[in-house]
């Protein structure tokens, strides 16, 4: 069956893109015609993963963005604005799942981090995007 989803002229920042859910969907949207930018806390990797997506052809590009900061958010989304002036799609997959432990031998801090980050994360990157998405 052949596909008939096209998403020419449109532009997707996906969170969390420098692997598994994220980094495919990334590939996917791109090879579908969309414009992605990759964010990540990987530097090194989604420059690398944006590179092989470029490397088909398609339109990709990568920036740093912690998800638990709602400034490196901005950031990211401001990135985005920049290079193509709009986006139509936020994929909020950025999340952790350690640490993996019991309440009581858990450390408060990193259990801190895990919900900054799955949490407040999802929040920051909807609460920078909406605005622009609303303006159309």
């Amino acid at each position: 069956m052949q596909n008939t989803t096209h998403f020419s002229g449109k532009t997707a920042l996906i969170m969390g893109a420098s692997r598994g859910i994220g980094l495919a969907t990334a590939q996917v949207l791109a090879s579908l015609g969309a414009k992605v930018v990759l964010a990540a806390r990987n530097e090194q990797e989604i420059g690398k993963q944006a590179l092989l997506i470029k490397q088909q052809g398609e339109i990709a590009d990568a920036i740093t963005c912690d998800v638990s900061q709602y400034s490196s958010v901005l950031n990211a989304v401001d990135y985005c604005l920049s290079l193509h002036g709009q986006i139509d799609f936020l994929i909020n997959n950025a999340g952790v799942i350690e640490p993996l432990t019991t309440l009581v031998e858990s450390d408060p801090s990193l259990w801190g981090l895990a919900a900054d980050i799955n949490y407040k994360g999802v929040y920051h990157g909807m609460r920078a995007v909406l605005p622009h998405m609303i303006k159309g």
